[in-house]
This record gives C-alpha cells, structure tokens and sequence, in this order.
C-alpha cells in the first residue's frame, strides 16, 4: 500500500476519449482505452502508461492511495486505442477499493504527470484465499504454535486456488499490504484448496528461527498463494508487536482484525512509473508465458528456485518492487515454488527421526535444508559463508545463535 503523488500535465499531451474499462480474470488484468492525442509534436517527449489502481482514499487527481494492480506502457505510435494484458497484482485482505484508470507520462527527468484519469462508479470487492477467525500465535523457543480458525477459499466450486503458503514476518514496520521488509520467522506449504472450501481449526507446529537483535517488530502472520508472478499475500493478520530479544511471546488477533492491501512482482504495482520506465511491450509476452506456465501444470513441481518470499531477507525493500513488464519479472514468472503440504498432512508429522551429520562445507543446499531446525534462508546463509573452520563458527550466520547452534551441534559436522 503506497500514496503516489501523480502531478497534473501543465500541457498533457493525452487523454481518454471513448471507451475505458478493465476485467480481471484470475492473474490477468485486461485494460482498454481510447485515447485522443491533444499535442502531436510533444507526444514524443514522454514515455507514457495505462495504469489500474485500486485505491482505499478518494481520489482527487493528486495523491493515489492504495495498490496499482496493473500497468501497461502506451506506445506513441499506438496512442489511439489500448487494448492488452498485464499481470493483475491484487491488494491483501478483504475490504472494497475504489478503482481508478490513470494516463500518466514520465519525462526525461523523471518526473511522473498525471494526464488524465476516471474513477469507475462501482467499488470492487476481490475474492481471495484469507485467514478466518481466531488465531493463536505462541513463540516458544526454536517453535511456532499456530492456530487458525479457519483459511477458507470463497472463489467460485471450479476456481482451485494456487499452492498456498502460511508465513509468520517479524517486520520492521506495521504492515499495510504490499512489498515489506523484515524478517521470515516461520513458513509452511498448504496445498491447494477448492473454491467454496476451507480448512478448520488447523494446528501448526514450525521451526521458528531466530530473530535478530535489534529494535521490536511487527509481527504479521500472511497467507500467500503462488501465482504466475510468483506468491503473492492473499490475507494477513497483524499480531501484537514483538520484542527482539523476547524468547516467549503469545499474539493474538481478533476474530475480525482489519485487513487491506504482496515477489518482486507482487510490489511492481506500487512504484511510480518513473522507477520503471523502461518498460516495453515485452508484458503481452511474459503474461502468455506465465498463464501458459500455469496452465500445463495442476500444481507447483519441486522446488528448483525459492520464491520471492523465501528468499526476501530483513534487507528487503521497496527497491525489489520492479515493474511487472521487465524481465526480472519474466524471470521470477519462471520460478517455481517448492511442493506443497496439505494442512492435513501436517498434523500427522512426528517427531523427526534421528539422521546422520551434515557437512556444513560440503552438503548441498537442500541437504542443509532437510536438517530439522535449519531453514532454507539460514541454510542458504550457511552456503554462502564457507568454508567454516569449526561448527562454532556458524555463529557468525545471521540466523544462527548460541542456543540455535547447541540444538543443531549433533546434527552438523564438518
């Protein structure tokens, strides 16, 4: 959830003359516009964008408020009709918006204008996997006791959700929607979950890693799913703040916490166009590549990537929101996400059975990964910082501690 102050065009160059309009289909945005070109020999001055907002505050032709969901670069020898598609990156959580259509122009400085724009009558109300009544959140330790009341899918009987994902943020600020920065305490693959279905009273026991000293954080408990652009939040519940040095903590949200407006691609919508003016008419390509992804498989294949979320570290920023028309975003659309554990099969897993000792300087990532109580971002952290003289020396591992290190000691060697 981003305010992007759009200032007007002294001299706009465009405008919408005719039809505007937009449908969203699953992960594809469809926009459309005529337009009318107003100053012929300045057309060429600016790079200009069809963008879609989805907005929480009135708009007033100054400040968005809220999630741009899709943008489309306008070519200026094509500046009469706009009809294309664009990965549709919808705002977290279960409020209604205001949608907005918005022509905007960057200069050879960088500056964004504003050179027209509607607001549409309707508000739009997104149906999206989400987190339902009461959930218990307790720390203890290297673990995360979760449990949900409920994680229901409200789609249509025949719209099977995308491999779903719980993760447990300890972020550096209340989180609002969108990109985040912060830190990955817990995660567990879901499954897939039919349309008009939903998940009761489920019960998670996770590995917790350790937090990084440091000033206290939001903790904010996501229920994402994988998409063609990779995860994207679906709903969240802020939990109460959480200290860093604090070993034990429970959180508790209420059965109805407010929640709005999430992979690189997931935060794209939120840059101004200036960040992302180099866009092209590359989107129409990587969109038929990720729906045409999607489409040839039922569910996600093993991991051979991590996804954005998995990957993303307390560095992560707002500089990671890249434009869904690059090709870092073909890139991630390729990424695949690790396979999926249904809810169900989770509540039967026991204690883990003793295994023998990994190499810290010669195991492969996913042999470090399968060590219990070593995530994949510590694991990657480990691979990273080879070679290590002595297993003590993994304490230099952001992640790993004195009391992580003990617990770890008998299944680690060199």
């Amino acid at each position: 959830m981003i305010t992007a102050q759009l200032l007007p065009a002294s001299h706009p160059t465009l405008r919408f003359d005719g039809t505007i309009g937009y449908t969203i289909e699953g992960d594809v945005a469809q926009l459309n516009a005529d337009l009318a070109v107003l100053d012929q020999q300045s057309l060429q001055e600016q790079q200009y964008a069809l963008q879609l907002w989805a907005c929480t505050e009135p708009f007033s032709g100054t400040a968005l408020h809220g999630t741009k969901i899709a943008e489309i670069p306008v070519a200026t020898d094509q500046a009469s009709h706009i009809d294309a598609q664009a990965l549709a990156l919808l705002p977290a959580g279960r409020q209604d918006y205001t949608m907005v259509m918005a022509l905007t122009g960057t200069d050879t400085q960088g500056a964004i204008q504003l050179h027209d724009y509607t607001i549409f009558n309707n508000r739009q109300l997104f149906s999206q996997p989400q987190l339902e009544g009461r959930i218990d959140c307790q720390l203890h330790d290297d673990r995360a006791q979760i449990t949900i009341e409920a994680i229901a899918n409200p789609r249509a009987s025949d719209n099977l959700s995308g491999s779903l994902s719980l993760e447990l943020w300890a972020l550096d600020a209340p989180y609002e929607g969108g990109a985040f920065c912060g830190f990955e305490l817990a995660r567990t693959d879901l499954g897939t979950l039919n349309g008009g279905c939903e998940w009761r009273d489920s019960q998670f026991n996770l590995p917790l890693a350790q937090l990084p000293a440091g000033d206290a954080r939001s903790l904010v408990l996501m229920l994402r799913e994988w998409t063609p652009a990779g995860y994207l939040t679906r709903d969240y519940r802020s939990l109460q703040t959480l200290a860093a040095s604090t070993a034990e903590v429970t959180a508790v949200a209420a059965p109805e916490a407010a929640a709005s407006t999430e992979s690189p691609a997931e935060a794209a919508a939120e840059l101004p166009a200036a960040e992302t003016a180099e866009a092209s008419a590359t989107v129409e390509g990587v969109v038929a590549e990720a729906v045409a992804a999607a489409a040839e498989a039922e569910q996600p294949p093993a991991a051979q990537q991590e996804t954005a979320a998995e990957t993303a570290t307390e560095e992560r920023s707002a500089a990671e929101e890249l434009d869904v028309a690059t090709l870092d975003v073909a890139a991630e659309v390729q990424t695949e996400p690790a396979p999926a554990v249904k809810v169900e099969e989770i509540r039967k897993v026991g204690p883990a059975k003793a295994v023998a000792a990994v190499s810290i300087n010669e195991a492969t990532l996913n042999e470090l990964t399968a060590v219990k109580g070593l995530s994949k971002r510590v694991a990657d952290a480990i691979v990273e910082s080879r070679p290590f003289a002595s297993v003590d020396e993994l304490t230099k591992v952001r992640g790993i501690g004195a009391r992580m290190l003990a617990k770890l000691r008998d299944l680690l060697t060199l």
